[in-house]
């Protein structure tokens, strides 16, 4: 993040839709999206970290008729002191300049020496409680990652499995990561490309 003048988040958006174009996304994502009812509304998962703000810029360029139904989530472990709640007033930024309705929310209590599994858990329980469709900034180097963690962990082959570009949940809840056909590196390079 660059230091001195504000980023117009608008045109990031548009400028990263150009360096990443829309056919770039999970081709199963694209044919879910195009199918789902127009007044769905669309939640991101928003960390403030590269893959949540690629995309939320995403799906603001791409999918311009949904704007008005589209929101961010922003879940704050508090488990980061001071960069917790910078990435907080990060997102709201964001959020305020594309015109994007931001539901923050945070861990309540004390959570030191809290296991990863366990922040993900609360996290997801917060996306749960405030979306019905949840995109997530999962990409390619996730699912290695993944799948090395449950390898180590020794799960079996359910374990294993890659997390899904469109997946159905309980209670007509849906999970759609469209960035899983892109490397990390290209996220980063093509936002910083963008502006």
């Amino acid at each position: 993040m660059s230091v001195g003048k504000p980023i117009d988040w608008r045109k990031a958006a548009a400028e990263l839709a150009v360096r990443l174009p829309r056919e770039r996304l999970h081709p199963a994502v694209l044919a879910w999206a195009d199918a789902a009812p127009a007044r769905a509304t669309w939640a991101a998962g928003f960390s403030g970290g590269p893959d949540s703000l690629a995309l939320l810029l995403l799906l603001w360029a791409n999918w311009p008729k949904r704007r008005r139904r589209l929101r961010a989530l922003h879940f704050d472990h508090r488990l980061r002191g001071a960069e917790s709640r910078a990435d907080a007033a990060f997102c709201r930024r964001v959020c305020a300049s594309l015109g994007v309705e931001l539901i923050a929310g945070e861990w309540p209590g004390n959570h030191r020496g809290a296991s990863e599994a366990e922040a993900r858990w609360a996290r997801m329980a917060f996306f749960e409680e405030h979306g019905r469709v949840v995109w997530l900034g999962h990409q390619l180097d996730d699912i290695a990652e993944t799948m090395l963690m449950r390898l180590a962990r020794g799960s079996g082959a359910g374990g294993l499995a890659a997390p899904r570009p469109v997946q159905n949940l309980p209670g007509r809840r849906v999970h759609v990561r469209p960035l899983l056909t892109l490397k990390k590196s290209e996220i980063v390079a093509a936002l910083r490309a963008a502006g």
